[in-house]
């Protein structure tokens, strides 16, 4: 009966590794999907589904088999009184009031980000991966209002983030090519940024660019102008690098 329950938990365990290793592998290959490799490599890209569809599959089989014996031996935990047991059980709740607390504060950023800085000042715009070369629905929106801050002269300094997603051009040039075909005046300054990958990689390019122009080598304010579900993330890790960030709402 021991070896049986060994073997048991082993296999249990294994469920759960593969969950977790199959999550880490999607975080980390999340920016190369986006990239034009799986389209140059069909073969990688259903290979990378069969690993990400077999990891959600050992979720599903985990949540199923786990469940009862969790709380099985919860109860039991109570009965015997053996509350670092209980303890234990508490990390998932408690994690997941953790992940629905920061969900709630992403929910309230995108609420209230207005649709313009309240003064005048240089706007980095978040790129998008393009779609056949071109900017998709959510990056237009955002340079739609981009032209529009132009236009109502909150500024007169675009800085494109954006590198290589797939295609011949990078997200800050197809941007540039956007803003320039309709109707984005010669005179209002603009910069690219075109080494990125990823959000983190947009701002502490975008950093350099802004320190190398600045007499003092301070960053200036900014307004950080993006998608309002992508307004808390970028607001983040604009505070970690010491941008002094406004949030813009695209939409």
């Amino acid at each position: 009966m021991s070896r049986m329950r060994s073997s048991a938990i082993l296999v249990f365990c294994a469920y759960i590794l593969f969950v977790v290793i199959g999550m880490s592998f999607q975080k980390s290959t999340e920016e190369v999907v986006k990239s034009s490799v799986p389209t140059a490599h069909p073969g990688l890209a259903l290979a990378y589904r069969v690993v990400i569809g077999g990891a959600a599959l050992a979720l599903l089989a985990t949540l199923a088999g786990g469940l009862p014996l969790a709380f099985a031996a919860l109860r039991q935990a109570f009965v015997a009184r053996r509350w670092g047991i209980v303890a234990l059980f508490a990390v998932p709740p408690i994690s997941l009031l953790v992940w629905l607390g920061y969900l709630v504060h992403v929910c309230r950023v995108a609420a209230r980000s207005p649709l313009q800085p309240p003064r005048r000042m240089i706007v980095l715009v978040f790129g998008r991966q393009l779609v056949r070369d071109a900017p998709g629905p959510d990056y237009r929106q955002r340079l739609r209002r981009a032209l529009a801050l132009v236009e109502q002269r909150h500024t007169d300094h675009l800085l494109l983030l954006g590198g290589y997603s797939g295609g011949t051009q990078s997200e800050a040039a197809a941007g540039e090519d956007w803003l320039r075909r309709h109707g984005l005046a010669g005179a209002v300054r603009m910069e690219l940024e075109q080494d990125s990958v990823d959000s983190l990689e947009n701002l502490r390019h975008a950093r350099q660019l802004l320190r190398i122009d600045s007499a003092t080598g301070e960053l200036p304010p900014v307004a950080l102008l993006t998608s309002r579900y992508h307004l808390a993330r970028c607001g983040m890790l604009a505070r970690r690098l010491g941008f002094d960030g406004q949030p813009v709402a695209a939409e």
